[in-house]
């Protein structure tokens, strides 16, 4: 006689949750950004103005390195003024002739005139003369004290190692430099006022002259 197997109890499935209303998921859609700005304003940090970075930096760990106590007196003065806002006083240059391949130890001396708001950058162009061969050096300040950062009276020094390339034409050249908005190339804080030192008529002021052999 065969085996009669009781038959098992089935489980009933739960019943199936109801989909949402039309009218839930749209109030749900409007509600879910609302929150989401809310939490932004005041979860998220708030980005610092120019004038307070100003106020707060460490300008002690920046003496004797990038602030000046005294006004130095560079080995190729200068007395160029850009925009009422950055004079430069000079430059000092540990070797006035290079060789192609090796590297040209520079330091700028900037007075600031006048507070600003933007982060200029220098433009460093040791052009040949007769304009056959240009060097660049663009750079910024020092990356530790932007211009927007700083207050006027500030005497900055600004350390920069230009590199002579390998295909440099040999001869002399001439150390011109000046300021620009990284954001737009063309606009160049302008030359205001320069004593003693040669200009061209593009808000270049020239330094002084680098030999290459």
């Amino acid at each position: 006689m065969a085996d009669t197997q009781t038959p098992q109890a089935m489980t009933p499935s739960p019943p199936g949750v109801a989909p949402a209303s039309l009218p839930t998921l749209v109030a749900v859609m409007l509600v879910l950004p609302a929150i989401a700005y809310a939490v932004g304003i005041f979860a998220l940090p708030r980005p610092t103005s120019v004038a307070t970075t100003r106020t707060t930096i460490d300008r002690a760990r920046l003496e004797g390195e990038v602030l000046m106590k005294q006004t130095p007196t560079p080995k190729l003065p200068a007395n160029g003024n850009f925009g009422g806002k950055i004079t430069v006083l000079g430059v000092d240059v540990a070797e006035t002739v290079a060789g192609v391949g090796t590297r040209v130890n520079l330091t700028f001396y900037y007075r600031c005139d006048g507070e600003m708001q933007e982060n200029w950058k220098v433009f460093l162009h040791v052009d040949s003369q007769g304009g056959r061969y240009r060097i660049h050096g663009d750079h910024f300040p020092p990356t530790s004290y932007s211009t927007d950062r700083w207050r006027k009276g500030d005497i900055v020094a600004d350390r920069y190692t230009l590199w002579v390339p390998l295909d440099a034409q040999k001869g002399p050249y001439d150390i011109w430099m000046g300021f620009y908005d990284p954001a737009h190339e063309d606009d160049r804080l302008p030359l205001t006022a320069a004593e003693n030192v040669p200009t061209d008529g593009q808000n270049r002021l020239k330094l002084g002259v680098l030999t290459v052999n």
